[in-house]
């Protein structure tokens, strides 16, 4: 049995066994609400995506949205009462289990835009779907950057730093981010950026917040420096901290 694959993250496509092909705005829409609510009514279908029109209007373009659709991928709504996807592999629902499953790095690779570029303001319940989804889809890839981490941290401590630091980057105002590089750095014997990312904590929780940092980072801090580096560390090289213009480009 042929499984097409869906991609909602970046420009939205549905590939089949012998067939590739960009999706139209609501074509995106209407195949990535089925992916992620799951079976739908025809009629809530057809108010979500054309609000603005009359009740046999917008089924009627639901309709045509349905021919045109099996016209070119073929069988991939079931029709029979509810509308519902078969034989269809989504990339955004994928993100999700694989979430919870624990495959942190997939997630915190994935970089692009749930719905890239397509605007639905002709659609409020629609434009406000779609923005809580890609909220929530940036929350969990920054999320795995910070699990991912400390997955490596037991076999690979670089790899640990980089997606600790590109969690840091990505949500410099979690404390709890800055708590992590200074156990990373101090685990490889790197005292000078640990305390680097405690200063850098300081700075930033006294810009964003007004506030000196918590009981659990001082009491860290007091820990690691009265603990005994396992390793030595390369020289410190001079790079500035406390500024929130590192972020580097993300989906949202």
């Amino acid at each position: 049995m042929t499984v097409a694959n869906l991609r909602l993250f970046g420009k939205p496509e549905l590939h089949t066994a012998n067939k590739y092909q960009p999706l139209e705005r609501k074509q995106a829409a209407f195949l990535a609400y089925l992916a992620i609510e799951g079976a739908q009514s025809r009629s809530k279908l057809a108010g979500l995506l054309w609000a603005n029109s009359t009740e046999a209007t917008a089924r009627n373009n639901l309709a045509q949205t349905l021919k045109r659709i099996k016209t070119a991928f073929g069988e991939i709504i079931e029709a029979n009462g509810e509308l519902r996807l078969q034989n269809v592999k989504a990339d955004a629902a994928e993100l999700e289990k694989q979430f919870f499953l624990g495959d942190f790095e997939n997630v915190a690779t994935q970089t692009q835009v749930f719905l890239q570029d397509l605007d639905f303001e002709d659609c409020p319940d629609l434009t406000e779907w779609v923005f809580a989804k890609r909220l929530r889809f940036e929350d969990l890839c920054i999320e795995a950057c910070a699990h991912f981490a400390e997955q490596l941290a037991q076999t690979d401590l670089q790899a640990a730093l980089h997606w600790a630091e590109t969690y840091r980057q990505r949500r410099p105002e979690s404390e709890a981010g800055y708590q992590r590089l200074m156990r990373l750095y101090h685990a490889i014997g790197d005292n000078g950026r640990m305390h680097q990312s405690f200063k850098q904590c300081q700075i930033m929780l006294e810009q964003e917040f007004a506030v000196q940092p918590s009981a659990t980072t001082l009491a860290l801090l007091e820990q690691l420096q009265h603990q005994i580096p396992k390793t030595a560390a390369p020289p410190l090289e001079p790079q500035g901290f406390g500024s929130r213009c590192q972020k580097p480009e993300i989906s949202s």
